[in-house]
């Protein structure tokens, strides 16, 4: 009896199995009366998919690797309202894509198919990408400058934090007149650039490259400049006692303290004595004029003349001292001037003269000191700078030292 069960039992359990096996099998197989018995076959997909962003279009970039039969590779976006199809000439190797798509400013989502010469097609490649447009461009902005110093062998730029996707183009002319183009990335916060010629413009321009993959740059609408502030006195100012060493002059008659500044012009109305020619070896050296024992004079005149490139100048002098018998400084009457020309105007046109830049006038008391004016120059300009004064007997002043700056801003 319990033989026969062990029959049985073993018998069911055969046929369930293959029961079992043979519903699987219809499952697995049962696509196939969809695709008339045939298998199906997916070509390889195309490979390292990368949509460029750029200026109003989006650059395909792809890869066919594995399967040799891909004959066609299409692209949809807008939901599958616009497409591209490339065909394709695949090689014994690795097989590079490109395809330039215009496209209006957006973000566009594409699905990529590879096909096969029977027709067959891929499983989908999803990707993004961007078209950059005037929008885009209008939101960008300048990378800030820090500081521009000059230096004696270079300028250097420093920078504040840029957005990392900025870089600078940065263009200046040197000493020899040679033009230079260097780039500043934003992971940089200086900039050196040798020889950067003094009293020139730097000329900046912010690029964007929106992303890593992006085939095109953008820029802010406007180039802008700068430059460095630079002591150039001793470039134009012959003689002037620069770091107050003083004005050097040449004795007169044999003199051992009054004579002629050198390098400087002196009207005659100055020269009252044979030996005093408005110089004296005073403080180190100095422009002095002076009328003690002499007489009054009128409209004297100690200047140079020399031509300045366009730009945004102060000019400054040191006077160290001043003296007018019994302290009446009324015997001073003094312009420190800078004014267009070879010449400066007469006393009583300084101010009034449409040629002059800049001007400070003052008395004995006022006149001493450290005094600045400042001027702009729109083009390279012949200018003249220096000193007109009035004296009555008995007083004089003395100049040590004068300072010509170029200034950027």
């Amino acid at each position: 009896m319990k033989q026969i069960r062990f029959i049985f039992f073993t018998l069911v359990a055969v046929y369930m199995i293959g029961v079992w096996l043979l519903s699987g099998c219809t499952g697995m197989d049962d696509y196939l009366k969809y695709t008339g018995g045939k298998e199906l076959v997916y070509p390889g997909k195309v490979d390292s998919v990368i949509f460029h962003s750029g200026r109003e279009r989006i650059v395909f970039t792809g890869l066919l690797i594995s399967d040799p039969n891909i004959r066609k590779v299409s692209i949809f976006w807008n939901n599958r309202t616009d497409s591209l199809m490339l065909d394709v000439q695949r090689s014994t190797g690795v097989d590079s894509l490109t395809a330039n798509i215009p496209l209006p400013e957006g973000t566009y989502n594409f699905q990529v198919y590879s096909h096969d010469a029977e027709g067959r097609s891929s499983i989908v490649t999803n990707a993004l990408g961007n078209s950059y447009g005037a929008n885009y461009e209008k939101g960008l902005y300048d990378r800030p400058v820090k500081s521009v110093i000059q230096n004696p062998n270079y300028v250097e730029i420093n920078w504040y934090n840029g957005d990392p996707a900025c870089f600078v183009k940065v263009d200046y002319v040197d000493i020899y007149d040679v033009e230079h183009t260097t780039f500043a990335p934003a992971s940089k916060d200086t900039t050196l650039l040798p020889y950067c010629k003094p009293l020139t413009e730097i000329r900046l321009q912010t690029f964007y490259l929106p992303d890593e993959y992006a085939v095109d740059t953008f820029k802010v609408a406007n180039p802008w400049y700068v430059g460095a502030d630079a002591d150039i006195t001793e470039t134009y100012i012959k003689n002037s006692g620069a770091g107050g060493v003083g004005i050097k002059g040449n004795y007169l008659n044999g003199n051992s303290e009054w004579g002629e500044p050198i390098d400087w012009i002196v009207t005659d109305p100055v020269k009252v004595n044979a030996h005093q020619h408005g110089w004296a070896n005073r403080d180190g050296g100095v422009l002095h004029p002076e009328t003690w024992g002499s007489g009054d004079f009128e409209n004297g005149k100690i200047y140079q003349t020399f031509t300045l490139p366009k730009g945004k100048y102060e000019l400054s002098y040191y006077c160290v001292g001043a003296a007018a018998a019994s302290n009446d400084w009324s015997k001073i009457n003094a312009y420190f001037v800078a004014a267009e020309g070879a010449a400066p105007p007469d006393m009583n046109e300084i101010e009034a003269d449409d040629r002059v830049l800049g001007f400070f006038h003052g008395d004995g008391t006022t006149f001493t000191g450290w005094h600045t004016i400042t001027f702009t120059l729109g083009e390279a300009t012949q200018i003249n700078i220096g000193f007109v004064f009035s004296l009555k007997n008995e007083s004089q002043f003395r100049v040590k030292e004068l300072k010509l700056m170029y200034k950027a801003k």
